[in-house]
Order: C-alpha cells, then sequence, then structure tokens
C-alpha cells in the first residue's frame, strides 16, 4: 500500500524573495534596489497591510511589458505585451514563482491603487537564453503597472502524488513511471506487492480510482487532443509545453509525452536522429531542426 510518509516531499520555493532588497521610492523618484529599479509613479506608498502586495497575496493587475531603453539586447522600446490591449486586468499570484522573479520580488510592497514602473535585469528576467523565438536573451524589461487588488491567495489544493508519478499525463500509473518515481526518491520498492494491491482490475496500470496515496479531491486533467482542423500550434509553444523542468532540452522522457498525446511511439530512430550532438538531450535548434524561425511572423504570448 501507499504510505503517506513515502510521499513526503521538500516543497520548493522557485525563487527566493528577498524583501530586504527591495525598495519602494517616493512618487517620482526611482531608486535601484541592485536587483530590480521601482518608481511609484503615482497612488500610496504606505498602506495597510490587507491592501499591500505580500508573499502568497493575489493580485488585480494591469500592466505593459516592453523592452528598456537601458537594455543591451532587444529592439528598444519594442512592447512585449499588454492587458491594458486585450481589455481585461489579469490576477497573478505574487511571490511563489508563477511569474518572472523580477516581478515576485518588485511587486512586493506596492500598495493598492499605486501605478509603478518596474525595471527588470536579464538574471532576473529571462536570463542569457531569452525566450525563443521572439525575445533574445539578455533583454533588460520594463513593466509599468496599476495595482487594482490585493487580496490573500486561496488555500492550496490537495496534494496529488498520483499527477507527480503520472509522467505522461495519461491518466494512469504504469509500472515504468512508478519505478522511474521511487528511483529518484532512492526509496526500495516491492513493484511486483504494490501492483498486486493497487491494481484492482488487473489491466497493468493504476487508475486513479484504485490509487490509494494522496491524489487530492478530484482526477487530474487529460490533455486534450486537438482536432486537425485546429489552429497549428508553434513550435516554440509545443517546446516549452514539453520542457518540464524548464532546462531549455528535452530528454527521451519529455520528448515521449507528445507521441503518447498522438498515440504514436517514440522510436530509436527517431530519437537518434532528433539528438544530433548525442549529448542525451535533444536542444531547441535540434528540435526545429534545419528550419529557420528567426524570420517567422508568428509571436507566441509572453
Amino acid at each position: 500500500m501507499w504510505s503517506l510518509s513515502s510521499f513526503i516531499i521538500p516543497f520548493v520555493i522557485i525563487g527566493t524573495i528577498v524583501l530586504s532588497s527591495v525598495v519602494i521610492a517616493s512618487a517620482a523618484t526611482a531608486k535601484d534596489s541592485g536587483k530590480v529599479k521601482v518608481d511609484v509613479r503615482s497612488g500610496p506608498t504606505k498602506c495597510k497591510k490587507k491592501d499591500k502586495i505580500q508573499v502568497d497575496t493575489l493580485v488585480g493587475i494591469h500592466y505593459r511589458a516592453t523592452v528598456d531603453k537601458s537594455s543591451k539586447a532587444g529592439e528598444k522600446g519594442r512592447q512585449l505585451d499588454s492587458s491594458y490591449d486585450k481589455g481585461y486586468a489579469q490576477e497573478i499570484l505574487v511571490g511563489r514563482g508563477k511569474v518572472i522573479k523580477g516581478l515576485d520580488i518588485g511587486l512586493i510592497g506596492l500598495c493598492v491603487d499605486a501605478k509603478a514602473t518596474l525595471i527588470i535585469p536579464p538574471h532576473l528576467a529571462y536570463g542569457d537564453q531569452g525566450n525563443p523565438p521572439h525575445l533574445p536573451g539578455g533583454v533588460t524589461l520594463k513593466y509599468e503597472v496599476e495595482i487594482l487588488t490585493v487580496k490573500p491567495a486561496p488555500p492550496p489544493p490537495p496534494e496529488s502524488e498520483f499527477a507527480k508519478i503520472d509522467f505522461n499525463k495519461d491518466g494512469k500509473i504504469s509500472v515504468e513511471e512508478a519505478e522511474d518515481y521511487f528511483d529518484q526518491k532512492e526509496q526500495p520498492i516491492n513493484i511486483d506487492k504494490l501492483w498486486k494491491d493497487e491494481d484492482k482490475d488487473k489491466d497493468g496500470f493504476i487508475s486513479w480510482d484504485e490509487f490509494t496515496g494522496p491524489k487530492g479531491d478530484r482526477p487530474p486533467p487529460q490533455p486534450i487532443k486537438k482536432e486537425p482542423q485546429q489552429a497549428e500550434v508553434s513550435a516554440a509553444t509545443i517546446f516549452k509545453d514539453l520542457d518540464i523542468d524548464s532546462d531549455g532540452k528535452l530528454t527521451r522522457k519529455e520528448l515521449n509525452v507528445l507521441f503518447v498525446e498522438i498515440g504514436q511511439e517514440l522510436t530509436d530512430k527517431f530519437w537518434d536522429d532528433s539528438d544530433l550532438d548525442k549529448d542525451g538531450f535533444v536542444s531547441w535548434a535540434e528540435f526545429i531542426g534545419s528550419k529557420d524561425d528567426s524570420n517567422s511572423s508568428e509571436k507566441d504570448e509572453l
């Protein structure tokens, strides 16, 4: 049986928030914290705690993102994204790695009704890698933000270990997925006994209903298979979706997710043909092959 103790995994915060490094400047005055430059252009600079952005708050925000004039890369002044142009504000969770690190840092301490400009250096935005194919590495970003609402974040959903083990997200756990999961945890497990206890219908898999470990209150959503007539997704979007650990390269296991979704097998020949430098990964350049995507007019939303 699955034991609760066997599923305890350290919670890793993506991007530590250093509150002391953020300087909220008075109106029309900008100070550089050494990380993110924050200039409160209008609105309050002091407010009650309930109206101030902190870690784990949901923030209703309007924003406009451009390449800053100080940037050493990219087209200075070029607009990258804007909630104003979309016609609706966004709601984001601050301080938990849901947005780029510079926003997680720079938004902390701002008050409701404040309008501010954030200058975010490359290492707190998209780094040297950039956001291919439409944003090069080394870009300094400028965010003009308007804080509309601040409220506590809702409690996190129940932990689902099922979703972590079900690597290819097909709604069932295979023997290989379970072995990989316990190998990564360096935890010995008797797979035969586990399957005898958990695989109630003896189909060779453990479904969400059969799974007795922590699994949340509902099955994880299944991947949606696109119909042939639907709009084609860009190669950059597919690559980012497959790159689960966001390290800029695909493992064989990550690439196999695509093949599972389309009902095909990732063969050794396809992998060998894709991994041109034989380093065990498929890079972005290898993923798109010889196709030059640098002049593509298609732009993914940032």
